[in-house]
């Protein structure tokens, strides 16, 4: 199945009037435009989707950006009472409003509950068409290492190397683990730090860590105890721990 960003490709190919004016955009030539509008080619190459999906990222851009300014006409919001519902600094919604950014997944839900319209958020592809860009630089100025980031999120060290070198797609919800871990926004690891001044510094995400290793010393000797008990004490154990856990 297609992704997302790729039927949003083909589309815009389909719908524009003149092949021979995308054709000066793109740098593709009439006869792959034809072929991928009809369906001749069954994948983009990646020079081919390189062209396109900036594009596309544009035609997004103003989408979002007349989207913002009806729903805010709308809602009688101005911008600054905006921004300060949705804890985002005005300079970011000013960027989204006049289209030099794509508001990410995080920024669109609250869009939609304070507007009270629908704010698809736009396909994760268009922010990370390959890793995650400011990843590393944050991670860095925090001082923590990857092995720490991945023991406190749980997204695999591997991966981490993998979207700070550009070697891979990440989903949404490790965006998200690690933002929260490195105290920033999702939008900043795409875009740089324009919300907050520095992450999170390594001290204060390491005593996150410190916890999770006593926790899990605490587990151990737990559970080194409970071999040395017969199973009916361990059940009466395991009854009086669910009632401690519920109170």
């Amino acid at each position: 199945m297609a992704s997302l960003l790729s039927q949003m490709m083909i589309e815009l190919l389909k719908s524009h009037k003149s092949q021979s004016e995308l054709s000066s955009k793109t740098g593709l030539s009439q006869g792959t435009i034809s072929r991928y509008s009809r369906g001749a080619y069954t994948k983009f190459r990646t020079e081919d989707s390189q062209q396109l999906r900036k594009l596309v990222e544009n035609k997004l851009k103003d989408y979002y950006s007349g989207k913002l300014r009806v729903a805010m006409e709308k809602k009688g919001f101005k911008l600054d009472k905006l921004s300060s519902k949705i804890k985002i600094p005005v300079q970011v919604m000013h960027m989204i409003e006049v289209g030099e950014i794509l508001p990410d997944a995080k920024i669109c839900s609250q869009l939609s509950i304070i507007l009270q319209e629908q704010f698809e958020p736009p396909p994760a592809e268009v922010f990370f068409d390959k890793g995650i860009p400011f990843l590393r630089e944050i991670r860095e100025k925090s001082g923590i290492s990857q092995t720490d980031l991945s023991m406190l999120t749980g997204v695999h060290q591997r991966s981490i190397s993998a979207y700070e070198s550009s070697d891979r797609k990440p989903n949404q919800e490790d965006v998200e683990k690690l933002a929260s871990k490195l105290g920033v926004e999702p939008i900043e690891l795409i875009i740089g730090l324009i919300i907050h001044e520095k992450p999170m510094p390594a001290h204060v995400i390491l005593k996150d860590k410190r916890e999770l290793e006593e926790i899990e010393a605490e587990i151990n000797l737990v559970k080194a105890i409970l071999r040395r008990m017969p199973i009916s004490e361990i059940k009466t154990v395991r009854q009086f721990a669910e009632k401690l856990a519920t109170k």
